[in-house]
């Protein structure tokens, strides 16, 4: 019995170490498949970096996009302020060459938008004759009011842009900051598009300018005639200089009186794209 009882307690105790063997085999199987504390943690910390990452990445492509439309605004007011026709360019050479001026910085769709101040018969953007060149187009909108609005809606997208992470977002307070400043800096652009739009669009009256142009002439000749009369015919090289230098300031102010055409004495609007384009490109 002695002997019969410590076999069958040799095998139950064996049977119970193959038992935890199996089932600490088995735990650490299921062990090996549950992530350790600390590869948890890379994990969290590698998405959360992914995460901050794409997160700044599309903060600086908003970024990009503000500067973008930024450089735009001086093109898009050259084209508002330069005539509809040039000497020598042909319609299509003309929209080709405003195209050209944009370049890739707006896709097709946007440059449409800039460019094309007119709407077709069904609301679509169409040059000032239409698509067809026989339907005339509606002008709706000015190209340099779409990029400023644009901009407004860029600031307020930079300025209440979500950082998801808390450690780099900023201070709601330097966020209102932010767009105060920036709306602050558009309503100047504002500003000095329309002072540009009067110059343009108020020229000098024209009693005002016959007026002059008559009075001066009769002065002229008046002078001229008395000075023959009193000097002799050696006063005709003084007076030709006189004449010469009265009749240019006059010929200036006709000529300055709308300084966005495409003569040689106007302003070179396309130049001040350019250096307003490279001053935001340095400064990004």
């Amino acid at each position: 019995k002695t002997k019969t009882a410590t076999t069958t307690t040799t095998t139950t105790t064996v049977a119970e170490s193959e038992s935890e063997a199996v089932a600490e085999a088995e735990l650490a199987t299921i062990s090996a498949t549950i992530p350790t504390t600390s590869t948890i943690t890379a994990t969290i910390q590698t998405t959360h970096s992914t995460t901050a990452q794409t997160n700044d990445d599309k903060a600086l492509a908003l970024l990009c996009e503000y500067a973008k439309w930024l450089t735009v605004f001086p093109i898009a007011v050259e084209h508002f302020l330069r005539p509809h026709k040039r000497t020598g360019w042909d319609d299509e050479t003309f929209r080709k060459k405003r195209r050209f001026h944009i370049g890739r910085l707006l896709s097709d769709d946007d440059a449409r938008r800039v460019l094309m101040e007119c709407d077709d018969r069904d609301g679509n953007p169409a040059w000032f004759d239409g698509e067809d060149g026989i339907h005339p187009a509606a002008r709706t909108r000015d190209p340099p009011l779409v990029v400023l609005h644009r901009l407004r809606e860029l600031a307020f997208d930079l300025s209440y842009f979500d950082y998801r992470d808390p450690r780099t977002a900023p201070h709601p307070q330097a966020q209102a900051a932010l767009c105060r400043q920036l709306n602050t800096q558009l309503d100047i652009l504002y500003g000095a598009y329309g002072t540009m739009e009067r110059i343009k669009s108020l020229p000098l009256p024209f009693v005002y300018a016959t007026h002059l142009r008559t009075f001066l002439l009769l002065f002229l000749v008046l002078w001229n005639m008395t000075s023959v009369a009193h000097f002799g015919w050696i006063a005709l090289p003084c007076l030709f200089v006189a004449n010469w230098s009265l009749l240019g300031i006059e010929a200036a102010s006709v000529e300055c009186e709308r300084p966005f055409d495409w003569n040689r004495n106007h302003l070179t609007l396309g130049k001040f794209a350019v250096g307003i384009a490279r001053n935001v490109g340095q400064t990004l």
